[in-house]
């Protein structure tokens, strides 16, 4: 059975666990961005409270996490940052569903997702079945020389 909540609802006394946790998680998924570490720090205040901004959705299944997304939404964006479900718990419905938590949470009609150009085949079932659609290819964006496609949700 899967257990679906958000880190801003967690209480005070799991913050800090599912902090290291979701760090953890996504370290061992070799999150590819330099500086991760410290982008991964300022999505928190200091007191481990996710910036108003910020969202993270996050799956368990078993005990252990199983998928995450870190979400942005200001006035200027609306934006899937992060989104990776752990190999052994895939094509089980929890990308679908961790998508769909993170588009009712974003409250946009147009969001935004990037991913590196390397990783598109394992996005694209998941971007067509929510009417993503490639607007931009860009080098360079997070890492020299690295092809990072932009997606956003067609009308």
């Amino acid at each position: 059975m899967e257990r679906y909540f958000k880190f801003s609802e967690l209480p005070t006394w799991e913050r800090q666990m599912y902090y290291n946790y979701i760090y953890l998680f996504l370290m061992e998924a070799n999150m590819p961005y330099p500086a991760f570490s410290v982008w991964y720090n300022n999505l928190f205040t200091d007191d481990l409270y996710l910036k108003p901004e910020r969202e993270i959705m996050i799956c368990e299944k078993e005990y252990r996490i199983a998928g995450v997304t870190i979400l942005k939404r200001t006035k200027e964006e609306a934006k899937i940052c992060t989104m990776y479900v752990a190999k052994q718990y895939r094509h089980n419905g929890i990308g679908q569903m961790l998508m769909e938590l993170s588009l009712e949470w974003l409250k946009n009609q147009k969001p935004v997702i990037t991913l590196d150009s390397s990783k598109e085949p394992e996005f694209t079932g998941i971007l067509n079945h929510f009417g993503f659609a490639l607007q931009k290819r860009s080098c360079g964006l997070y890492r020299p020389g690295k092809v990072e496609l932009i997606y956003s949700r067609k009308s």
